[in-house]
């Protein structure tokens, strides 16, 4: 009985989470997420309007049977 107690003390001790304090070396400030964000922004509404208009551009009629 005392083996399993202290293998269950060990497992419990071995189980616990360890509070890391990880160290970010690059810190992007909010003007930096703000500027990546727009500049997505713009190239993917550019790329849908593209899209959709070569959509409608395209003969549909020879895929429909």
């Amino acid at each position: 009985m005392k083996k399993v107690i202290i293998a269950s003390l060990f497992l419990i001790v071995s189980c616990k989470d360890a509070v890391k304090n990880e160290i970010d070396l690059h810190n992007p400030t909010i003007n930096d997420v703000v500027a990546d964000n727009s500049k997505g922004a713009a190239e993917a509404k550019k790329w849908l309007e593209n899209s959709i208009v070569s959509y409608f551009k395209a003969d549909i009629s020879e895929h429909q049977k």
